[in-house]
């Protein structure tokens, strides 16, 4: 967070956000760089306006000077009889705040805009105070919406835009977590460690038996003579995860970056070491930005092994949009194209392909802030010449909410529904498979301070298919602990 400890530090608290719109608005001579918010206040008697007229106008001399206890000494007397007045609690505002006391900055601020709701500098001088008290959820909505206010100068924009990006703030993808201020080097990563029980660590189908008309159509046997073992079942298990991943950003210019990661998982599971689940994955790309739009595109490798076998290995790549619609808004497409290899079956290879598109809606509800977000996505497995049945189709829906219950307590919701059409008819089984995929996920996370946190996560799988064999359910209750690294 450069750009925001720049503001705390004071290499721009010094100026405060006029320095960001000072370009754009400018002053009539000898007004001062606040001066317009100077304006005549009609109803008062003439001799009580001119003292704080005056007093304001030396203040405001004083401010620009950099002598803020000057400039609050001057005006602390009489505000109690100017609170209310935009222009008088702007400029208490900016006074309070380069004195360092952010909370009587914020009370200030906020009488501007009961009274001027659509005021971009009040809303940025805002954030720097809620910066200040370590707020930054709260200060990067405000500073994000006077960057999509169309009033405001694009220079100015641009500027809120790139402090937006620094402090780190969702906007419907993972790209604007991991991005930051494009025009600075980056490293950071993440460390997780949780335990809890899963109810199916193999994926599996709870039936005992199931119905093969190949084995009469065969001769070897008759339709529902076959059982399953306990080792093709369902299977609950003590488990494990162990999670890793660093990230960098290496600038290539203030709009332009490259972008590259490492993410590890280790799933272990007590007596059932068998469908043990180890995950990698890498990317290397680049990311750009254009005001507020950003686009990124990345190439991708993944590998998983099951137990001690690698089962699968997937290279292509994925790109992204993210487009604020408004304040609150914003609206990001994107394509997944993948090659599918799986060592122990070389024929198996598919091309994997996906696009989708999501949307997030930021708000504040009792002073806290939330967001909600949904998507649609569709796409295809192709399958090689004899694995028709493994090539499928599928369409799916997302759904979530997150929200902020306290300082440090975050809670979500998540919920994904998933069609899948297969191709061919399943060998065994002389049929078409057809799945229906429900996933719900719930989690809340306590903040622990210094980049710590820990975490309670539920989950629900419910797959239904017209193969027996793939027809199961699956519930997980984990805890954990994780640190993270800037």
């Amino acid at each position: 967070m450069a750009l925001a400890n720049s503001l705390i530090s004071g290499s721009v608290a010094s100026q405060s956000m006029v320095a960001i719109f000072a370009g754009a608005y400018l002053a009539p001579a000898g007004a001062g760089i606040l001066a317009i918010h100077a304006t005549a206040s009609a109803g008062h008697a003439a001799s009580k306006d001119l003292l704080s007229a005056d007093l304001m106008s030396r203040a405001r001399l004083l401010l620009q000077a950099k002598r803020a206890d000057a400039a609050l000494a001057l005006l602390t007397p009489i505000e109690a009889d100017l609170a209310g007045q935009p222009d008088f609690d702007f400029l208490i505002g900016l006074c309070y705040l380069d004195t360092n006391q952010p909370t009587r900055a914020v009370f200030a601020f906020e009488r501007v805009l009961a009274r001027q709701p659509d005021n971009a500098q009040a809303k940025a001088e805002l954030a720097r105070a809620h910066i200040l008290l370590g707020e930054t959820e709260t200060a990067a909505h405000l500073i994000r919406s006077a960057a999509t206010d169309e009033t405001v100068p694009a220079e100015a924009r641009r500027t809120l835009w790139a402090l937006y990006q620094d402090l780190g703030q969702p906007d419907g993808t993972r790209a604007d977590r991991a991005m930051g201020n494009l025009g600075q080097w980056r490293l950071g990563g993440r460390l997780g460690l949780s335990g809890g029980y899963d109810s199916n660590v193999s994926a599996a189908t709870s039936l005992t038996s199931l119905e093969l008309p190949s084995l009469e159509l065969s001769g070897l046997g008759t339709i529902g003579s076959s059982t399953l073992s306990d080792s093709a079942r369902a299977r609950s298990a003590a488990s494990a995860l162990l999670s890793a991943n660093a990230n960098a950003v290496v600038p290539v210019s203030s709009a332009l970056a490259l972008v590259g990661g490492l993410g590890f998982d280790r799933h272990a599971n007590q007596n059932a070491s068998a469908y043990d689940l180890i995950s990698a994955d890498s990317h290397l790309g680049m990311v750009a930005t254009n005001g507020p739009q950003t686009i990124s595109m990345r190439f991708a490798a993944q590998n998983a092994w099951l137990g001690q076998r690698r089962i699968r290995q997937a290279l292509g790549g994925t790109g992204d949009l993210q487009v604020p619609l408004s304040a609150q808004w914003s609206l990001s497409p994107y394509i997944q194209v993948f090659h599918l290899t799986y060592p122990r079956e070389a024929e198996r290879a598919a091309w994997r392909s996906l696009l989708g598109a999501a949307t997030i809606h930021s708000f504040q509800w009792f002073g806290r802030d939330g967001s909600v977000f949904g998507g649609m996505y569709a796409g295809q497995e192709q399958a090689g010449v004899g694995y028709q049945p493994y090539g499928h189709q599928f369409q799916g829906l997302r759904l979530g909410a997150e929200y902020k219950f306290g300082a440090k307590i975050t809670g979500s919701l998540q919920a994904e529904l998933e069609q899948r059409r297969y191709g061919g008819l399943e060998p065994l089984f002389l049929r078409k498979r057809y799945d229906h995929e429900v996933d719900a996920k719930g989690a809340l996370v306590y903040d622990l301070g210094e980049q710590w946190s820990t975490n309670v996560e539920l989950s629900w799988t419910r797959v239904k298919s017209t193969i027996g064999l793939y027809d199961y359910s699956r519930k997980t209750v984990f805890t954990g602990i994780a640190k993270a690294f800037r």
